[in-house]
């Protein structure tokens, strides 16, 4: 998966709202290549591959067929999930027993007044963690986000990689500086600008929003450092589809022409 890491020597000015977000599209613009092939491998592992896409183009080549063929009436498109029980294999294996998070004082003595909350944290930790596995191996890594709701509540979901370009440092310890967040919302376009204090947020390219990272109640403002923790599917940041996608297809163009052939 060719997926490009992006440091602050991109941006021009990050100070310039106005040439920040220049900078931002042109990096999305860069990042469609990836967004293409995290597309792709949700679609696999949804058992939508690639050859079994009905369309029109399709349907016309298979009439010309027939009339120049008659020993070609049938086209079977027989697709099979591999990536989906391969991948949920690896999310079961690595995430299926929950970690059970416990609050102990200085002593090492369990406080029992914080364990109620702490299991419901470990609940939804359990549950995120198994679709962060997900997404990594889809999308060659995972991002959990965390915040606090308007009820006061701390939370932590997975975003959906394609949305995500972090912005990294340019040392030898490439630490994650910024995050650009891109989505549609209804009909819109949704751009926002991840600090370690504050967002920017442009809607249709127009500076819609500035302000602290959690802005709920008695937690309004920010942690001082991003809310978001990156889960590598390898060291090298790569997907799992790309290494068996070929064997699917052929699996795939085998059983169905075989059923061709017998029909």
């Amino acid at each position: 998966m060719n997926r490009q890491d992006y440091t602050v020597a991109d941006f021009l000015a990050i100070e310039n709202p106005a040439q920040l977000l220049t900078d931002i599209n042109r990096i999305i613009n860069d990042n469609k290549k990836y967004v293409a092939q995290v597309t792709l491998a949700k679609k696999y592992y949804d058992n939508e591959n690639g050859f079994a896409e009905v369309t029109e183009k399709r349907i016309n080549e298979l009439i010309a067929d027939v009339e120049s063929n008659p020993l070609r009436r049938a086209d079977n498109q027989v697709p099979f999930n591999y990536h989906q029980i391969l991948t949920d294999q690896k999310a079961a294996y690595l995430f299926g027993e929950m970690v059970l998070l416990k609050a102990m004082d200085s002593e090492g003595t369990d406080i029992s007044a914080f364990d109620e909350e702490l299991m419901k944290f470990s609940k939804q930790l359990h549950r995120v963690l198994g679709v962060l596995s997900v997404e990594a191996s889809n999308a060659g890594h995972g991002w959990a986000y965390a915040y606090i709701n308007p009820e006061g509540d701390f939370r932590v979901v997975s975003l959906d990689a394609e949305e995500i370009i972090p912005v990294y440092d340019t040392t030898i310890e490439h630490r994650l500086m910024y995050v650009i967040r891109h989505y549609a919302s209804g009909k819109s376009k949704i751009i926002e600008w991840y600090t370690p204090t504050g967002i920017l947020k442009w809607k249709d390219n127009k500076l819609a929003d500035a302000g602290p990272l959690f802005m709920t109640g008695e937690a309004a403002g920010s942690w001082d450092h991003l809310p978001f923790v990156e889960f590598n599917n390898t060291p090298r940041k790569t997907d799992d589809l790309h290494k068996y996608k070929a064997l699917i297809d052929v699996y795939d163009k085998t059983v169905s022409l075989y059923a061709n052939d017998i029909e």
